[in-house]
């Protein structure tokens, strides 16, 4: 089975490598100058700071929940198996992909659309 994956994987490394195109930077400024300039984007940027808030609350929200889970079905009284806390975790994983979806549709739309 890891073999499968190594070989998919190997197959999209030559599909990305060839399908991308070459992006050349405008500028190349000194890593330090870049993050001076995030400390500087969050001070102007309310929408920013607002992001970032709403991100790692979900991100929290998002592991609290599903780590007391596993640890309610695997103890008394469901004790299920890995397996089946597992098979929780795989609706999860379509959880995040719902809010991500979720996510890239707000910021085409706005923020706020009525």
């Amino acid at each position: 089975m890891y073999g499968i994956a190594a070989i998919l994987m190997f197959l999209l490394l030559l599909v990305l490598r060839f399908r991308l195109p070459d992006d050349e930077p405008q500028h190349s400024p000194p890593y330090s100058q870049l993050l001076k300039s995030f400390w500087a984007l969050l001070r102007k940027q309310s929408l920013l700071r607002e992001a970032i808030l709403i991100g790692a609350l979900n991100f929290a929200a998002f592991s609290l929940f599903w780590t007391s889970l596993v640890f309610l079905l695997e103890g008394y009284p469901y004790h299920y198996s890995s397996q089946i806390t597992g098979l929780f975790g795989m609706v999860g994983i379509g959880w995040k992909d719902c809010s991500i979806t979720q996510q890239v549709k707000s910021s085409r739309e706005g923020a706020y659309p009525l």
